[in-house]
């Protein structure tokens, strides 16, 4: 293959950052659906909450099957089919009848953040750049997943405030058909060259992981982040609607929450490639 065929490193990198922008901007903005969803179709709040405990089940459970699907057949078709699956998911949660309905619709969600967010679009970032400049690349495309978050939720409340939220709905089911071209572009780092390596058997990886105590601890470090956000993000807009606020106002908060992201994942990156990064990584959870 010829080097004027390859594809261009910055157009990976562009259809990675906005399809991990769109994934993680939908996740994270869809407890502003809890009060309007649990009112019109007259379930509690825990059966939405379940709904999202399921996502969220689905997603940690199937990331191991789907980098090994990305292994062996490619990031490409691993990213459009969790597009299509993310698109079906939504369109699940548009029918809504129920409490059953939304399950549904949380693990299909969940099935398809493992083929759209940080896993595969931060692989195919990686392998699109230098080693030497791949913890900086890595930081900016981090940040573009904040961007999601910083632009959705505003304009989801937006409107919620002014239509049924079935309406809503439909809007994330739109941005999911965007995701598509921007995982054909991402996935395009598939005919990129690589470097010769042993395959390993899933048997392997898995116990290797377990046995790693480097492993174990950063997994003990993304469950305590992960439990405190997806409480925030899935609770924040109900907890302020009980006290009276205005509805904008949790949309605002998680809005913000990414907009501070943005700086901190670009951030992040810049020294990562400079310095031991379990050194950074312990100053970040004690700044915690």
């Amino acid at each position: 293959m010829g080097t004027a065929q390859l594809p261009k490193p910055i157009m990976i990198l562009t259809g990675a950052a906005i399809m991990m922008s769109i994934g993680m901007g939908m996740r994270q903005s869809l407890g502003l659906f809890l009060p309007p969803v649990t009112h019109d179709l007259a379930i509690r709040a825990s059966d939405f909450t379940f709904a999202v405990a399921i996502q969220n089940i689905a997603w940690g459970l199937s990331q191991a099957p789907v980098g090994a699907i990305a292994d062996k057949w490619g990031l490409r078709p691993a990213m459009l089919i969790g597009g299509v699956i993310y698109v079906i998911g939504m369109m699940v949660m548009v029918s809504a009848g129920g409490a059953a309905t939304l399950a549904v619709s949380g693990g299909l969600v969940g099935i398809a953040l493992s083929c759209t967010a940080s896993s595969l679009a931060m692989t195919a970032a990686a392998r699109a750049v230098s080693a030497e400049r791949r913890s900086v690349i890595l930081g900016v495309v981090g940040a573009c997943s904040s961007v999601g978050t910083l632009v959705i939720a505003p304009s989801l409340q937006f409107l919620l405030a002014r239509w049924d939220w079935h309406v809503g709905a439909v809007f994330f089911l739109l941005l999911t058909v965007a995701m598509l071209p921007a995982a054909f572009i991402a996935g395009s780092v598939d005919r990129l060259p690589r470097p010769a390596e042993r395959r390993a058997t899933m048997r392997e990886v898995v116990g290797q992981a377990f046995r790693s105590r480097r492993y174990l601890v950063m997994s003990g470090a993304y469950f305590v982040c992960g439990l405190q956000l997806i409480f925030l993000t899935t609770h924040l807009p109900n907890y302020l609607a009980i006290c009276g606020q205005d509805p904008m106002l949790s949309a605002t908060a998680l809005a913000t929450i990414g907009g501070i992201n943005i700086f901190g994942s670009w951030f992040s990156g810049w020294p990562g490639g400079r310095y031991p990064k379990y050194i950074l990584l312990g100053l970040l959870y004690l700044s915690r």
